[in-house]
């Protein structure tokens, strides 16, 4: 029997795809979820089109330091006169960058490495998990400092510690769906049929993970964006004049006792878009949980 025979009468693809229907029905029926999506569609749209809206951020008007919000300026200006909403705009690029940073590096290294301990079993998962364990033990934010630390300050480096950090979240993950995976029928048959076990993990297993994993990206959105905010505000993350949200968190800080309003658009921001990734987190869980359920 060759692979392309397991492919066709594989009865798991029509049940995935039934699956898939269920779980987008339900998702759909949770209107706090949609909402959150809706929230994310609304910062994916800023962050595209943040040159044709105007966003000009770094342009200074000498004539509107620290001023409030007027028809000129609808959010108000910094101490250097520059558009508040402007810069929120250019953040929303700035943090969507930094999302796509970050969990590539966690699931490119944490998805392949979990799958493949988990499948493979014995010291090399035993190895791997307490290296894994190892990372989980140090406090996120620390070791994402003491990373930035030796790769130096700015956007991709304060990333690159972040998905380091957030690796160990996703090899979790993948390697408890290969665990379960492996001593299933469908895993048997391939490994009977003479397929590889790059085929096997890739082909067979991932899928059964994709639930698990994609919930596990949503809810990474919302660590990444309180990540950059956190490492911004330090000063380890975009250099000026570069506009994020966590560095115009700092700079309105800088002037809290001239203007305290400074430091309440972009920290809404960031409240908003950690609190919309984790609600949209639950509605995925809530719509696979229920999904599984059904199946079983």
């Amino acid at each position: 029997m060759s692979e392309a025979t397991v492919d066709v009468f594989d009865p798991r693809r029509v049940k995935r795809l039934a699956g898939r229907h269920r779980v987008w029905s339900t998702f759909a029926g949770n209107k706090v979820a949609l909402v959150a999506l809706g929230v994310y569609g609304v910062f994916v749209f800023l962050a595209i089109f943040a040159p044709w809206l105007g966003a000009h951020p770094n342009d200074v008007d000498a004539s509107a330091f620290l001023k409030g919000p007027s028809a000129d300026h609808l959010l108000g200006t910094d101490q250097l006169g520059r558009d508040v909403l402007s810069r929120l705009i250019a953040g929303c690029r700035v943090d969507l960058v930094a999302v796509l940073e970050a969990l590539g590096i966690a699931a490119g290294i944490g998805i392949p490495v979990g799958l493949f301990s988990g499948y493979v079993g014995g010291w090399v998962d035993v190895a791997v998990a307490r290296v894994a364990d190892a990372v989980l033990a140090f406090p996120s934010l620390i070791l994402a400092i003491g990373i930035v630390g030796i790769l130096g300050p700015g956007l991709t480096q304060a990333m690159v510690a972040v998905g380091v950090v957030l690796t160990p979240r996703f090899f979790r993950v993948a390697r408890s769906c290969a665990l379960a995976a492996a001593r299933e029928g469908f895993v048997e048959a391939a490994i009977a049929d003479g397929c590889t076990t790059r085929r096997i993990l890739f082909r067979y297993v991932l899928p059964e993970a994709s639930g698990p994993v994609l919930v596990q990206t949503t809810y990474s959105i919302g660590y990444v964006i309180a990540a950059e905010a956190s490492l911004g505000f330090l000063g380890l993350g975009v250099r000026p004049p570069q506009a994020s949200w966590g560095s115009m968190i700092a700079q309105g800080f800088a002037v809290v006792r001239q203007s305290s309003y400074l430091v309440i658009p972009p920290s809404l921001v960031v409240i908003v878009a950690v609190s919309a990734a984790f609600l949209l987190g639950d509605g995925l869980r809530d719509a696979i949980h229920s999904s599984t359920s059904r199946r079983q």
